[in-house]
């Protein structure tokens, strides 16, 4: 009869022996946050990257953008070094599929429509210290107040954000992630029809009504 054994650890990727040394399949629960970053809260760090202004609906004032979305915490509960096993401290990097990790609950605030993508078809991006990292593309219509009086010499603004549903800034915290300066010329060669001017993020209250909640609001400036 044939002998079946557990796989030989030579047989085994780098990337296997990192996850099951992590034991990410049963003894890590992604339904629980990570261990906070000050005692109290999560941190999370969040960049968004405009791609094109893909459509402008002046007569239901609706503006359609494809973004990057951009995603930094710390989850020490992935983390791995030279004690747990010195073959692997000089790997620094692993992926994992989205579903097998916490991730932060900061979705889009009052959208018009939200392109459906895959989620789990995107890696998260998992280093040797804890930090991850998540980019995913999203596609989203908002409304918008277009002001045509001046066309074509209109300058537009429209606004949307992110927030937690659930969590306060006691327990998650938004902060924006510093990055390379805007390539606004990159971007507008995306736009045949519009000249994106300014793109700019600010961490402000929800509202006055819910001061203890934060959003992450991003202003955009077309002509």
């Amino acid at each position: 009869a044939a002998v079946c054994s557990a796989k030989e650890p030579s047989r085994m990727s780098t990337e296997e022996r990192i996850i099951r040394l992590l034991n990410i399949t049963s003894g890590y629960y992604k339904v629980a946050a990570p261990p906070p970053d000050n005692g109290t809260a999560n941190v999370i760090k969040f960049r968004t990257k405009l791609i094109r202004i893909s459509s402008v609906d002046v007569v239901n004032q609706l503006v359609s953008l494809d973004l990057w979305i951009m995603m930094f915490w710390t989850d020490l509960r992935l983390a791995w070094n030279e004690t747990d096993d010195p073959k692997l401290a000089k790997f620094e990097k692993i992926f994992l599929p989205t579903d097998y990790v916490w991730l932060p609950d900061l979705s889009l605030s009052h959208p018009v429509d939200v392109k459906s993508f895959e989620t789990n078809k995107f890696l998260v991006d998992v280093s040797s210290n804890g930090r991850m990292k998540l980019e995913t593309p999203l596609g989203i219509t908002i409304k918008c107040p277009l002001k045509m009086r001046d066309f074509p010499f209109d300058t537009q603004v429209c606004q949307f954000s992110f927030s937690s549903a659930a969590k306060k800034q006691t327990l998650l915290q938004l902060e924006i992630k510093s990055g390379l300066p805007i390539n606004y010329s990159e971007i507008n060669l995306q736009n045949n029809e519009y000249c994106v001017t300014s793109v700019r993020s600010v961490i402000i209250d929800f509202s006055t009504q819910f001061p203890q909640f934060k959003k992450l609001l991003v202003t955009v400036e077309f002509e």
